[in-house]
């Protein structure tokens, strides 16, 4: 089995630094819904800089579980382990959107962003994210109904993407290589396009064409769903 080393994010799924990270990100993510709770009493600089500080804290944890748990199961997509980590992560992250959708109604309501933003240089760094969501603003529904939205996602098209996932990196591919026949993942079959002998290149090219043929049907199943949530 090919694996790779993540011990630069964590050594395991059981090791207490990831086990820490994980309880950490659920107390930061109580701390921020309460925190929504109290934007009319902060100033709207108070707000801006508040919201900058929890999501650089809160997006670095959860960037670095759902990493660490998905490149993990990318090797080996039986890791059950690996599976239930990365849909608890994923879950988590919907409790963030009860306190986004709050700051976000509230960013609708500064009218000086720039100048606001002019003042502080903490959002000068990240003046682009916070005219994007103000720009973006009126699109948003209520905080119940985002959070809906976002639950349903996870057993929807993430569950569909978590299938495309695991049939693709499961799937075993017989390659005809100079040194002979050989049976790899198909993931190991893609990188072959970047080896610098043509003649490999060709043949992963070739093998992963016939692969496809394999699991048409319910790859296009996975994707006509994926493609549909993006039209809507």
């Amino acid at each position: 089995m090919n694996t790779w080393d993540l011990t630069d994010l964590y050594p395991s799924l059981d090791d207490a630094s990831f086990i820490n990270d994980f309880e950490v990100v659920k107390t930061e993510i109580n701390t921020f819904e309460q925190w929504s709770n109290t934007l009319d009493s902060l100033t709207d600089l108070e707000v801006c800089e508040s919201y900058i500080q929890q999501s650089i804290k809160l997006s670095t944890l959860i960037s670095r579980l759902g990493a660490f748990a998905s490149l993990t199961s990318a090797t080996d997509a039986s890791n059950s382990s690996a599976l239930n980590a990365l849909n608890q992560i994923q879950l988590l992250s919907t409790k963030t959107v009860t306190g986004q959708v709050a700051f976000i109604h509230r960013l609708k309501t500064i009218d000086n962003l720039m100048a606001l933003i002019d003042s502080s240089e903490l959002l000068k760094e990240h003046a682009f994210v916070l005219e994007t969501m103000k720009q973006q603003a009126n699109h948003v529904l209520s905080a119940q109904e985002e959070l809906i939205i976002s639950k349903m996602s996870i057993n929807g098209s993430t569950a569909w993407s978590n299938l495309q996932n695991k049939i693709t990196s499961t799937l075993s591919v017989e390659v005809n290589l100079p040194e002979g026949v050989k049976t790899l993942p198909l993931p190991a079959v893609r990188n072959l396009a970047y080896s610098s002998d043509a003649q490999v290149r060709k043949a992963g090219y070739d093998a992963e064409m016939k692969a496809y043929a394999r699991i048409e049907d319910s790859s296009a199943a996975a994707l006509m769903v994926l493609k549909g949530k993006c039209l809507l």
